[in-house]
Formats: structure tokens, C-alpha cells, sequence
């Protein structure tokens, strides 16, 4: 049940990330998604695809549009000890600690 590589292409066109911060994130090489757009993906892809998806709708819930959100994860953080999103997001524990910090925004709290 995986989705197709054009998830990829997608995915990267709502989101507004730049393919230099998706790439990584995937764990795949650039060339791959321009030769196998309709080809299935593996269930590991899918799983990271669809774990963006929902960071990038919880980002949304709190800051309305794509460009702010965007905006918020590539600036500087206290509570990320000073560093931005955007540069710890590779990691399930990195997207964890920025889901912290996005939930004390929600709340209204200062970060």
C-alpha cells in the first residue's frame, strides 16, 4: 500500500520546503523522484511522507499558512538551544522536541 514517488513531488509543492531540507529528511537521493514518479514507494518512505504531512498540519493549525510556519522553523529557537527547527527536523527525536516547542506556541506561550 506504499504511495508513489510523485507523493514526493507533492508533498514538497504544499509544504513550500526546499528540496535541500526534504531530501535529507526522506533519506533519498534527488535523482530518484524523476525516475520513478509513478513507481510505489517502500513502506519506510511512506511512513516518513506521512509523519511530514501531519507535522506540516499541526504547523498549519498554528500558524494559519506555509509561509509562516516556514518562517517559524527556519529561525533560531530558545527552547531548541538556539538552534532552528528546520536544521533538527531529520530526526524522529528532532521533529519530538520541535512538536514541544510548536505545542507552547499553540498554548500561547512565549518561546
Amino acid at each position: 500500500m506504499g504511495l508513489t514517488w510523485k507523493s514526493i513531488d507533492v508533498l514538497k509543492k504544499r509544504t513550500k520546503i526546499e528540496w535541500h531540507v526534504l531530501f535529507p529528511f526522506l533519506g533519498i537521493k534527488p535523482k530518484l523522484t524523476a525516475y520513478n514518479s509513478h513507481k510505489k514507494i517502500g513502506q519506510t518512505l511512506t511512513d516518513r511522507i506521512i509523519e511530514l504531512a501531519k507535522f506540516y498540519a499541526h504547523g498549519l493549525e498554528v500558524f494559519v499558512t506555509v509561509d509562516d510556519f516556514n518562517n517559524w522553523l527556519s529561525k533560531p529557537s530558545v527552547d531548541l538551544s538556539r538552534q532552528r527547527p528546520v536544521d533538527i527536523m531529520f530526526s524522529t527525536h528532532g521533529l519530538n522536541e520541535i512538536r514541544r516547542v510548536l505545542d507552547k506556541v499553540e498554548c500561547g506561550i512565549p518561546v
